[in-house]
């Protein structure tokens, strides 16, 4: 599998070259249509997930019903995990053509994607969802738990029409 090239983030807040600002057009719009996408394609999983461990309940004698509570959890961070993390775009992102990277300008790993994730939900369950305004005093677009993770929603230039 080839690898993107890193992209170089200018240190300051709003960008400055055309390079850069070609990085952020539209991106609030596109993190939010990512966002949908991404949250149907949870949710179909999830479902499968609860009929999966409805049906082997009946083979169980019930015993697998104790992990129905654990199937969302799981196939929510599974998901951001093997998508975000290894690919750095869900298939919601990859579909809107932006990506998450680093401040290095490689993608986040595994690990860092569910925490990116949990993060997430964290702001805007506690902070309630006025936290997602922190967007718009930004020149990235970034929110809390990007800011937390030192990351950045970017357009995939790469896939970008000339």
């Amino acid at each position: 599998m080839m690898s993107d090239p890193p992209i170089t983030l200018s240190p300051v807040t709003m960008p400055q070259s055309a390079e850069d600002r070609r990085l952020y057009e539209w991106i609030l719009t596109r993190r939010s249509l990512a966002f949908f996408i991404d949250a149907m394609f949870i949710m179909l999983f999830t479902v499968s997930g609860y009929v999966l461990v409805l049906l082997l309940g009946l083979v169980t004698f019930g015993l697998t019903w104790l992990f129905l509570g654990l199937v969302f959890p799981v196939v929510a961070l599974g998901y951001y995990a093997l998508t975000l993390g290894v690919r750095g775009s869900t298939p919601g992102m990859g579909a809107v053509g932006v990506r998450l990277i680093s401040s290095t300008g490689t993608p986040i790993g595994a690990l860092p994607a569910m925490g990116h994730a949990i993060l997430f939900w964290i702001s805007v369950v506690i902070l309630t969802p006025l936290a997602l305004l922190v967007c718009f005093f930004n020149g990235r677009g970034r929110l809390l738990h990007d800011m937390a993770l030192d990351c950045t929603l970017v357009n995939d230039l790469s896939r970008a029409r000339p």
